[in-house]
């Protein structure tokens, strides 16, 4: 690991310096259902339902649970990415606490759930299937939110 030395200070300009760095790296943090997970009994691809309901369809509304979770929490990223940058001086180990911190937040928008409400058919059949919470949106078997993960790459 190449460790960057650089004295940090200040809120929005170390954030703006931690952004030219990674630039200047050509890395970047991708946060989302990433990899090959499925949902059980051979279901379909989490990363398919996910964006389903991450945009929407004629029939499903959308449930936007990544884009909206970075509008809302994005500078927070930024702002613990730097704070990391600044005790250690590593530049990839900033990325990943940002990537953990990024997963944990889109995990949580999903459990606390998102708008708009269930229909009442889609509650009662959750209920009919034995869900623990069938009137929370994106939460059946908990296959979403273990799909959702971060990664460190180079551009």
């Amino acid at each position: 690991m190449v460790k960057v030395t650089a004295k940090m200070t200040g809120g929005e300009r170390a954030v703006k310096y931690l952004a030219r760095l990674v630039e200047a790296a050509k890395v970047e943090v991708k946060v989302g259902v990433l990899g090959g997970a499925t949902y059980p009994k051979g279901g379909p691809p989490v990363a398919m339902i996910a964006a389903i309901h991450e945009y929407g369809t004629d029939k499903i509304p959308q449930r936007s649970f990544l884009r909206s979770t970075l509008a809302e929490k994005h500078r927070e990223w930024s702002a613990a990415a730097g704070l990391k940058f600044r005790d250690t001086g590593y530049l990839l180990e900033a990325l990943r606490f940002a990537g953990v911190v990024a997963a944990k937040d889109v995990q949580e928008k999903i459990t606390w759930g998102i708008d708009p409400a269930l229909q009442e058919n889609t509650v009662a059949a959750k209920r009919k299937r034995g869900r623990q919470e069938p009137d929370i949106p994106l939460v059946a078997t908990g296959a979403m939110q273990e799909a959702i993960s971060y990664e460190v790459i180079s551009r």
